[in-house]
């Protein structure tokens, strides 16, 4: 067997050890569940075995199933014929004489977990690294292999959900508590303890199981709170995902079936939802760009050395770069004038570890070997032992350019340093620099420690050594790294800026505020333009609409191509700063920093002199002007070599922008439409206008010859 191993106890016990064969990880494949098959028959046939313990030779237990595989199913009904093998095999193991013990150690997730959920008894390490989950659901997919109908009579109906619907983590402490596992044990006594577990299985003695609380099994039993309670569920995907992503609602589906009819059936709408997702459009996307992510972090190779980073600058995009350093194992100087936010950046990582003390994924002596790993300090000195030094101090040009010359001397002995900015060119801020090769930039996204990307950009005098350091630090930081070359607005914010100067426009034409965020969210975008400005800020937004990217559109489109939006620059005037100074687009309670009312700020459309003005735009038209301001910009910079590929385009708005994920990133879209029908429509948007929506020339060129961003995409 090439996908485990079988072996017995003197005991009695079949030790079943998942060891895939030259992978790093054990993956639910045909092949698996074949052999799988074969040796529960064998110890199933085998009188001298008494008792099954199934296990995991890699560092994880098993972390779902092969998605290249999922990605090349094209044809109804082949999908539910693999889950109806599973499901055999699973029923099989549940329903077997033979008790079996799951000895988890790492991750159980997706059809990990379910092959857990069949298995009479789960043990667990206490590692911080063992978690348990259902990612399935992130990538347009449901569980296939029954756990939409044992896990709410294994946890309850409300943790279900809470699995199902949203793939969140459960780390292993949490896991005993809501009874998902029956035991957590020392990693060095996980085989010894399931072995003496199966045998007490075998004998007939009565294990400890936790119930569901009351309350769930009401939910389960009685039809009415149960509808009640789905209902809410319902509505709060729909005010989420506004019905682009059909998995969760699919998946909860197939929860209510099983209550109102039983496993069986559920187990049957189970399959057939799976299939159903499995050759829809949204989730091929989904799973491309997943896959793509994979790809890129394969290619780089990481070495474990400790490493030392400076952070120049400990406001709230330092401080969170500060934060992902220290958190990956790097060691980090944090320097700012503002002794203040130095302490404020300590407090928020002492916080964060302290959360991870309470949920047991850490202990207090690792929480303190965290923070021993962090200087502050008031200047720019002592950054001698550093081998990266980040700037991120306010986007300023002049102010910019200054730091690093106080910083002059430490790249003599090979230090990089690195510019977080999100669009001023970097070979402006390296002017007057003597060491140019060793400058670069790191664009991180707000907030740091939750967006996954992050831009590197080089300039020509970028040697490959510091682009190939600057990777591998993004990769320890946990980052997906995309390298893009220097130029005004880089490639993310450029997009960004025409799709939210749109919106600005549209506004100044006497559009409704809320109507442009509601249309946006409807296209799939996690918040609308309105909001985002307020949470960038309206002073960092009126610099990236008055400096170099502006510029850089009139001179290469023509000065009226690329209008920026007065809008910004008054409402600075009248100190409406964004959502930091709790009044923008929108105000916000001083305490909560939540709105105070869905209607926008009023005095944001007298400064637009379209107060008592309003028109209501049709909203095919708000939604195609903004997404396609921002596709057509993407196609542009991945002709003019901004980004390295359609793939970078795509990955960069999706993971950095929050584009609409289910349509795999904006190129992805356009190939979708048909470059000839994204043509036809952005034509007719630059005739009724302006010529901002002129196609870019490589998409008109598809549109003749019929090429397409993705020759190799079904």
């Amino acid at each position: 067997m090439t996908r485990l191993e079988l072996t017995v106890t003197p005991e009695g016990v079949a030790i079943i050890c998942l060891n895939r064969t030259g992978a790093k990880n054990n993956l639910i494949t045909q092949g698996l569940l074949a052999e799988l098959a074969l040796a529960l028959q064998q110890i199933e046939e085998n009188p001298a075995i008494k008792a099954a313990v199934i296990t995991s030779a890699k560092k994880d237990f098993v972390t779902g199933i092969d998605l290249k595989a999922v990605l090349g199913l094209t044809e109804w009904g082949v999908a539910e014929s693999i889950c109806r093998q599973a499901h055999r095999l699973l029923t099989q193991m549940e329903t077997g004489a033979k008790p079996l013990v799951a000895a988890i150690s790492g991750a159980a997730t997706g059809a990990g977990l379910e092959l857990a959920l069949a298995c009479h008894y789960r043990l667990a390490t206490t590692q911080p690294h063992t978690v348990f989950a259902f990612p399935d659901i992130k990538l347009g997919l449901i569980p296939a292999g029954g756990a939409t109908q044992r896990l709410p009579k294994l946890v309850g109906m409300r943790h279900a959900v809470y699995m199902l619907l949203y793939g969140k983590n459960v780390h292993a402490y949490k896991a005993l508590k809501i009874g998902l596992v029956n035991r957590l044990t020392h990693p060095t006594r996980l085989m010894h303890v399931a072995i003496q577990t199966a045998l007490a299985l075998a004998n007939h003695k009565s294990l400890h199981q936790k119930e569901p609380a009351s309350i769930d099994r009401l939910l389960r039993l009685n039809r009415f709170m149960r509808d009640a309670y789905f209902d809410r569920i319902r509505q709060k995907l729909q005010q989420t995902t506004f019905g682009n992503y059909p998995a969760p609602f699919k998946a909860l589906e197939c929860i209510d079936i099983g209550c109102r009819h039983g496993a069986k059936v559920g187990y049957a709408a189970e399959m057939v939802k799976f299939d159903e997702l499995a050759v829809h459009p949204a989730t091929k996307n989904l799973l491309l760009t997943h896959l793509d992510i994979q790809q890129k972090k394969q290619t780089i190779s990481v070495a474990n050395q400790t490493l030392t980073v400076a952070v120049l600058g400990a406001g709230f995009m330092g401080g969170g770069i500060a934060q992902v350093s220290l958190l990956s194992g790097l060691k980090v100087i944090l320097s700012d004038v503002d002794t203040a936010k130095t302490a404020q950046t300590l407090q928020v990582i002492w916080h964060k570890l302290s959360l991870k003390v309470k949920r047991r994924a850490i202990s207090p002596i690792n929480r303190w070997e965290v923070m021993n790993r962090i200087n502050t300090q008031p200047d720019y000195q002592n950054l001698q032992t550093a081998q990266f030094i980040i700037e991120a101090v306010y986007e300023d040009l002049p102010l910019k350019q200054q730091v690093l010359q106080h910083c002059e001397s430490y790249l003599q002995n090979g230090c990089i340093y690195a510019s977080n900015t999100s669009a001023i060119p970097i070979q402006e801020i390296a002017r007057y620099s003597n060491f140019k090769a060793q400058v670069i930039g790191l664009h991180y996204f707000s907030p740091v420690t939750k967006m996954q990307l992050l831009e590197i950009i080089t300039t020509p005098h970028t040697p490959d050594w510091v682009t190939q350091a600057a990777l591998q630090l993004g990769s320890r930081q946990g980052k997906t790294c995309m390298v893009v070359k220097d130029s005004p607005g880089f490639y993310t914010t450029r997009i960004m800026a025409a799709y939210l100067n749109e919106a600005l426009l549209m506004l100044q034409e006497g559009a409704d505020m809320w109507h442009i965020d509601q249309a946006a969210m409807q296209l799939g975008f996690p918040i609308g333009p309105f909001s985002l400005m307020d949470e960038i800020g309206i002073a960092s937004l009126n610099m990236v609409l008055q400096g170099h990217l502006f510029d850089f559109f009139a001179q290469t489109r023509g000065k009226d191509a690329f209008t920026p939006s007065f809008v910004p620059q008054k409402m600075l005037h009248h100190g409406l700063e964004g959502k930091k100074k709790l009044t923008g687009f929108y105000r916000y309670h001083p305490k909560t920093k939540q709105k105070i009312s869905i209607q926008p700020n009023p005095q944001v459309y007298k400064l637009a002199g379209t107060f008592n003005k309003i028109q209501w735009f049709k909203d095919k038209i708000v939604r195609q002007r903004l997404i396609m301001v921002m596709a057509n910009e993407a196609v542009r910079c991945v002709q003019e070599g901004i980004v390295a590929s359609a793939a970078d385009a795509d990955l960069g708005a999706v993971l950095g922008l929050g584009f609409p994920a289910f349509t795999g990133g904006p190129l992805r879209y356009l190939q979708a439409i048909g470059a000839e029908k994204a043509t036809a429509r952005l034509y007719d948007l630059a005739h009724k206008f302006g010529n901002r929506f002129l196609p870019a020339p490589i998409l008109s060129e598809n549109a003749i010859s019929g090429a397409n961003f993705y020759p190799n995409l079904s």
